[in-house]
């Protein structure tokens, strides 16, 4: 595993700070030295990430009259077990050593930085009387490791320091950016039972759990359908919420007086304000399949003629 390590040197004013002690948040001997005075709080992990992919977290260190030479972290495991039942509840793991990072011992302030993949955070970890699985989709979402410090001096003295700790959570992982097949299909409305093919349909990740498409119904700019059916600059926007899907509500979008769609409740279809939603049962049919890939979304889009509802269907492209 690589380990990086940054050192900081702060003015002599911050120095006489640390200096002090604090055995509120510290443990040991200020004087001394030895003590991890910072740590990264919390960390993401993102479920469905390759196993190889690497977090990062720092450290500090204060450096007293006896210089730290080795910081040993260690990982525990926190899960739920019998989840959905009467007797859920939260067991943990056996501790072992993460990583062992050694410290250059220049200045009396030190930051170091750490790097661990999945396979690392496992490896060594018993836990419910079995090795922690291989694969993160099989812990939930919300299990977490504790990562702890212990520091070797190099009088000999080892501090196991109590606080501050790193905590490393499970979160939901989403990966949908990329080419898809697409059908879609109006479900409601007139011409119910209409159904477009739309290849080459391009999801682009705008940031977190956000995806743009380049379709929204049969209307696309790269000449499918009709003439009729191009708009420019058109796309379905939604978020991936742990496999369900939400569409993404403009708060510029204010038509409610044209649609009697609420304000703030849509989006646009382009540059048109034409309403794009969804009512809450359309939100519960909409999600990701975790095996195949294929995204199902259903929503509306409001015509003064009257509102059709969609059923989209991406099917990842070969």
């Amino acid at each position: 595993m690589k380990n990086l390590l940054k050192i900081s040197l702060f003015s002599l004013l911050f120095l006489s700070f640390a200096c002090s002690e604090d055995n509120d948040t510290l443990t040991g001997n200020g004087t001394e030295g030895g003590l991890v005075d910072k740590a990264t709080a919390a960390v993401t992990y993102p479920q469905g990430q390759a196993p190889t992919e690497l977090l990062s977290s720092t450290f500090s260190i204060f450096q007293g009259n006896e210089k730290v030479e080795m910081v040993e972290v260690y990982k525990q495991f926190f899960g739920k077990v019998d989840v959905g039942t009467p007797n859920e509840t939260i067991m943990s793991s056996n501790k072992a050593l993460l990583t062992t990072v050694m410290m250059p011992l220049e200045s009396q302030y030190e930051t170091a930085t750490i790097e661990y993949s999945y396979n690392d955070l496992i490896s060594g970890l018993t836990f419910n009387g079995a090795p922690l699985s291989s694969s993160d989709l099989d812990l939930n979402i919300g299990d977490y490791w504790v990562l702890t410090f212990v520091s070797h001096l190099t009088n000999g003295d080892v501090h196991a320091n109590v606080k501050p700790t790193t905590t490393v959570t499970m979160a939901c992982g989403s990966y949908l950016e990329g080419m898809y097949n697409l059908e879609v299909t109006i479900t409601a409305g007139s011409g119910a039972g209409t159904v477009y093919n739309l290849p080459g349909e391009e999801l682009t990740k705008l940031g977190g759990t956000r995806y743009k498409g380049t379709s929204i119904g049969p209307y696309n700019e790269r000449g499918l359908i009709s003439a009729g059916a191009q708009i420019a600059g058109v796309g379905l926007v939604f978020d991936d919420i742990c496999g369900q899907i939400v569409l993404w509500q403009d708060p510029s979008w204010n038509y409610s007086a044209q649609t009697g769609v609420p304000d703030y409740t849509a989006q646009f279809l382009g540059p048109y304000y034409n309403a794009v939603y969804q009512d809450p049962s359309q939100v519960t049919s909409s999600s990701v399949d975790a095996l195949t890939g294929v995204i199902t979304v259903d929503y509306n889009i409001w015509f003064s003629s009257g509102t059709r509802s969609y059923r989209a269907v991406y099917t990842p492209a070969p």
